[in-house]
């Protein structure tokens, strides 16, 4: 029989990309919110718990409907569940947080449709991985708007600039993994496979400058994208005839999480 602890550790995400992501958002929100307290910490249990429970439901539903596993699945699906409407709505009716209602909601109906995806082995094409960029994004607005007790453009312009930087990060390395020949090749192979991911980052920065001239960001917020439009452009401009091992695009890309972590909390509270 299956010991719990090692029930527990089935359900927990091995994706380290998209923990990386959760983490990150929840730390700038709460950064930008420039508090945390009670609410921010039930918070970061709330979005785990449904992080968790999304999981637990996903390999549940692959797998047929007499199996015991299943079941302990289910078992695990309705605790965590338990724990995110409990954390919710503390939040929600104690602390009078309305907004994560809407965030919620939003967050859900994104979890369901990636898990329908999932269920058809397509959580893994781009319009998959986007959904969950989206959906795990929704941790900035919500953990600034906790820490700050309060909502304004800010909330608004942390997300955006959560989205356009991680969306650019999905578009990057799926040119590094997937267009893998083609990225060793010459200048006009290199252009051409890695022209979506490039034409992204530079639309993500030429957006980025638009709401900074409208206020819906910091003036200065557009210097958390440089680097990651850096980064896509590189191994355009440099031939690398040995593919980048997965290992290290990790490494990479948990630099450049931070390095934009740190810009965007820099430029949000100064």
């Amino acid at each position: 029989m299956r010991q719990p602890q090692e029930a527990f550790f089935a359900v927990v995400p091995k994706q380290h990309g998209a923990w990386t992501v959760l983490i990150a958002c929840f730390i700038i929100g709460s950064c930008v919110g420039a508090r945390f307290g009670l609410e921010s910490a039930i918070l970061l249990v709330s979005v785990i718990a449904a992080f968790l429970a999304r999981a637990a439901l996903g390999l549940g539903l692959s797998l047929s409907r007499g199996k015991k596993e299943r079941k302990r699945l289910i078992a695990w699906v309705m605790c965590y569940s338990g724990v995110l409407l409990l954390g919710g709505a503390w939040l929600m009716f104690w602390y009078k947080l309305r907004l994560l209602g809407l965030l919620g909601i939003s967050g859900i109906g994104l979890a369901a449709f990636s898990l329908s995806l999932e269920k058809d082995k397509r959580d893994m094409t781009l319009g998959g991985q986007i959904i969950n960029i989206l959906g795990l994004s929704l941790i900035a607005p919500a953990a600034q708007y906790c820490a700050s007790g309060s909502y304004s453009l800010k909330t608004l312009g942390v997300w955006l600039v959560c989205v356009f930087f991680f969306l650019g990060s999905v578009f990057h390395v799926r040119f590094l993994l997937r267009r893998r020949l083609e990225a060793a090749g010459e200048l006009s192979e290199r252009l051409r496979a890695g022209f979506v991911s490039l034409t992204f980052h530079l639309s993500a920065l030429l957006a980025a400058v638009v709401l900074s001239k409208f206020k819906v960001i910091p003036l200065f917020a557009p210097l958390a994208l440089v680097p990651v439009t850096l980064k896509a452009l590189w191994p355009i401009i440099r031939r690398n005839r040995n593919p980048l091992p997965v290992k290290l695009i990790g490494r990479l890309e948990l630099i450049n999480t931070l390095v934009f972590s740190v810009i965007t909390v820099v430029v949000f509270t100064g």
